[in-house]
């Protein structure tokens, strides 16, 4: 008997990767071992949170997207091959168990990725890209309809890699312009895919979209526990930090209230490109968020590293923006939606960054309560819409 499970074990981890097909995407979960790699996520992101807390500039910024991006687009390139293949054996959880590993290196090494742990961040980056393209090869000689997508993802790969090699040997700013450039060479190599692509069963409507909202999930804790962390870390509270604080705390739910009610559990439009394009949106909306959960951890710190005035500003620009994505994301969801509150989205998020210009000179709380009025008028005019009734337009 043990030789036989033994031998079922085995077979299991040689398994060759099998396409999911229209009835296998019907009403497919996020499993558990997504949730185990999702936790993973959830340090690196609070590490490299931490970068742009320590730089509140706009080369912090930029370095702070550099780096971000890295760990998410390994996010997405496992969360992508999951949606097209069987992944319920033992070679995909000791190939995730790996990934595990790999990524722990962002945020190991995220404190010093401009400085001396440059070419470690940039290595770990490379070693998680070649553990998935270990994937894509596998696709590319066992699974034939899917073979010249694998073709283009792996010489895409090729390029992408060669740089980020060049850029381990590389000093000064020139190294940083080659770990651009592979990176946008990544992003881009799925956009020429998009015909073949049309050939394969459509993404899941249900698993998708739910491995998005968990990740965006992760980004809004990463506000909730920088709040609570400025709050614990101050000797003397102040009536004025309890107040801020409960006012960003309203801001996470209101981003979350926008997200969830009209994105997540929909999915993207069926059309391949609209799938790709919603989901690109995602990384910026990632980006944005993060940013703004730092920015808005200045309003209850003690004695905030930037002065007011450029925090409100920060914070304005980072949330507007992120209004602007859900709003062009909403676009390009798959429901009976009316087009009028995708519009109202981004009509909110320039006026959020508006109320950061007008009242930058003001009192912090001055801005914080006006832009929680804005999102929350939005939010009781959409419930009112909701029990009324009202018609769908198309």
């Amino acid at each position: 008997m043990l030789l036989i499970g033994c031998n079922m074990n085995l077979n299991s981890f040689f398994k060759k990767p099998a396409l999911l097909t229209d009835s296998h995407n019907h009403n497919r979960k996020v499993g558990w071992l997504d949730l185990f790699l999702d936790l993973y996520f959830v340090v690196v992101i609070s590490k490299l949170a931490h970068h742009i807390m320590e730089h509140p500039n706009l080369k912090g910024l930029a370095e702070f997207i550099l780096l971000f991006v890295c760990p998410v687009w390994i996010w997405m390139l496992d969360t992508f091959y999951k949606e097209r293949f069987e992944t319920d054996n033992n070679y995909t959880r000791f190939n995730n168990f790996l990934l595990m590993f790999i990524i722990s290196g962002f945020a190991i090494f995220s404190h010093h990725a401009f400085g001396k742990y440059a070419n470690c961040y940039i290595i770990t980056y490379i070693a998680a890209h070649l553990l998935l393209d270990i994937r894509w090869l596998q696709t590319y000689r066992h699974v034939d309809v899917f073979s010249p997508i694998a073709k283009k993802y792996l010489a895409g790969s090729f390029f992408s890699l060669s740089f980020l090699m060049a850029a381990i040997y590389i000093e000064g700013s020139t190294k940083y312009i080659f770990w651009t450039i592979a990176l946008v060479f990544d992003h881009l190599i799925p956009l020429f895919t998009v015909k073949e692509h049309k050939k394969l069963p459509a993404y899941s409507k249900h698993r998708l979209p739910e491995r998005f909202g968990l990740f965006l999930m992760i980004i809004l804790g990463e506000l909730v526990a920088t709040v609570v962390n400025e709050l614990s870390q101050t000797h003397e509270l102040r009536r004025s930090q309890f107040a801020n604080g409960f006012l960003v705390l309203l801001i996470g739910f209101a981003f979350w209230w926008l997200y969830f009610d009209l994105i997540a559990g929909k999915g993207p439009k069926k059309k391949v490109y609209v799938t790709f394009i919603w989901s690109y949106l995602h990384i910026p909306l990632f980006i944005a968020l993060t940013a703004g959960a730092v920015f808005l951890s200045y309003f209850v710190a003690f004695e905030p590293a930037i002065p007011a005035k450029e925090f409100i500003v920060l914070s304005a620009l980072t949330l507007g923006c992120s209004l602007l994505l859900k709003g062009m994301i909403a676009y390009s969801t798959d429901q009976d939606l009316k087009y009028s509150k995708a519009f109202h989205q981004i009509v909110l998020g320039a006026t959020v960054i508006g109320l950061g210009i007008i009242f930058k000179n003001y009192r912090q709380e001055i801005f914080l309560l006006s832009a929680n009025i804005c999102l929350y008028v939005f939010i009781l005019t959409h419930i009112k819409e909701a029990w009324s009734g009202s018609p769908v337009e198309d």
